[in-house]
């Protein structure tokens, strides 16, 4: 269940530092700009409880062409690497 809650969250957070990239954040453009996952993979390195502190350390190396790539290490609060994840997403921000 723990698993399952912490990749339905670095679901929703990933494409976030590609938008930073942008000069754009997540509550500045809302539902106006349209973005999708393409695709994102998760892999466990420990056992992890999402009702504890996490720290998620994110970047995007990469956003062109309506394209990104958002990356994210989760760590526990005594510094444990609990899981890595990757997504590719679509960001369409208007020109």
């Amino acid at each position: 269940m723990h698993r399952a809650l912490l990749a339905f969250a670095c679901d929703q957070l990933m494409l976030e530092p590609a938008l930073r990239a942008a000069g754009k954040s997540w509550q500045e453009v809302g539902a106006t700009v349209p973005m999708a996952s393409l695709d994102h993979g998760m892999w466990w390195h420990r056992d992890v409880q999402v009702d504890e502190w996490m720290l998620f350390v994110q970047t995007s190396p990469t956003a062109q062409g309506g394209r990104a790539l958002g990356t994210a290490a989760v760590y526990t609060q005594d510094g444990a690497l609990v899981a890595t994840a990757g997504q590719e997403g679509m960001i369409r921000l208007p020109a």
